[in-house]
């Protein structure tokens, strides 16, 4: 059975959101998908502003899918009423945030190696660390992100990258946007078929989105 969650994110960083808004219960028992909400990007060259890097990728490994836990539940405090009207005054009163039944979202690290730096310090033969939300659980159920299904080992890819200060490890720009597999006749397949640049780039070469990133300003 499928089960949906929602997580909003702050300027698209729902990959390593510890602090994502969870809305329902989520329990899966097959399949589950995190819809995710943040930018949209018009073209290569908005997308090639927002990332940090840019290569085409071979990946290489699959590590255990792990949990970030949530932010601790808030209280927030409701103001007495001001309006001058004291039939409608009420004490001041606090609510805790309802606990959620799980404790973190699912995240998976995938090992990638470089086949061409296209923009930034990326080099040819580089092995980076690439997080992606979702994975697979210890009781088999597969969760994947909406429009950014989870990497395949073996599959070559374009990224759009920005890295996290604090783990050192990179994830994709707006998710599946940032992400062109590459065929093996060497076409792409945008993984959010959905998105603007999709448009543009299915069935185009490998070129034409590592072309637009080298020239984008």
């Amino acid at each position: 059975m499928k089960r949906k969650i929602t997580i909003f994110s702050i300027a698209g960083v729902a990959v390593l959101a510890a602090s994502a808004i969870l809305t329902g219960t989520a329990t899966f028992r097959g399949e589950g998908v995190y819809m995710t909400d943040g930018p949209a990007y018009a073209d290569v060259a908005d997308l090639t502003k927002a990332s940090s890097a840019v290569a085409q990728v071979k990946i290489i490994g699959k590590a255990k899918a792990y949990r970030v836990p949530f932010d601790k539940a808030q209280t927030v405090v409701s103001p007495r009423n001001t309006s001058g009207d004291k039939g409608k005054e009420q004490p001041l009163s606090s609510t805790a945030a309802a606990a959620l039944k799980q404790d973190g979202l699912l995240h998976t690290d995938f090992t990638v190696e470089v086949v061409d730096g296209v923009r930034g310090s990326l080099k040819k033969g580089d092995r980076i660390t690439v997080t992606q939300l979702g994975g697979t659980e210890d009781g088999g159920a597969v969760i994947n992100t909406e429009h950014d299904a989870l990497m395949q080992v073996g599959a070559q890819e374009v990224m759009f990258l920005k890295k996290d200060a604090q783990s050192g490890k990179f994830f994709t720009t707006g998710g599946g946007q940032g992400r062109f597999t590459v065929q093996s006749n060497g076409t792409l397949t945008p993984v959010d078929a959905h998105s603007a640049i999709a448009r543009l780039a299915t069935g185009k070469p490998a070129s034409f989105v590592t072309g637009a990133a080298k020239a984008a300003p």
